[in-house]
């Protein structure tokens, strides 16, 4: 059995918390089965082959299936008090495209849109404003492409 710790093992032993406020591990997964942990009641943290494994100091180690992890959160520890996402992310379509990708979802105001290969290099910059944009893609060649619009990345398939 292969074993590695993650990073956050060494932060663990460095967390101070107060009685007030606790740090937690949040984990989500993609059943919405979440679990939230107080990290003063872990051992250790560690990968092993395809599973997280919660050590705990008191109870017996737990075993979760990476494929079940949608994300990790830790509070506190890392300073950040809340986290506010954009659920308006970015859609790219078709995709895959052959001649017009759509973009929906653009923010407010004129932005920025840049397209890069697969390998990181530019092949188009422009700057869009308004939802549902189109972009001419029937000159790129076949492959996987980058699109960036501020700091939001998709990705899209030219056919």
């Amino acid at each position: 059995m292969y074993s590695v710790i993650i990073p956050v093992c060494l932060f663990l032993f460095g967390v101070q918390t107060s009685r007030a406020q606790s740090t937690i591990l949040e984990i989500q997964k993609w059943d919405n089965n979440n679990k939230i942990i107080d990290l003063n009641s872990f051992r250790k943290i560690t990968f092993s082959n395809n599973d997280l494994v919660l050590n705990y100091l008191i109870k017996v180690p737990e075993s979760i299936a990476k494929s079940d992890i949608r994300k990790l959160f830790f509070s506190e520890a890392t300073g950040i008090k809340s986290i506010v996402t954009d659920t308006k992310l970015i859609t790219v379509y078709p995709n895959p495209a052959n001649d017009f990708i759509t973009l929906k979802n653009i923010p407010e105001g004129r932005c920025l849109v840049s397209i890069y290969s697969i390998t990181g290099s530019k092949i188009t910059s422009l700057y869009v404003s308004g939802d549902d944009q189109q972009i001419n893609v029937s000159n790129f060649s076949k492959g996987l492409y980058l699109l960036k619009v501020n700091n939001q990345v998709s990705k899209f398939i030219k056919q």
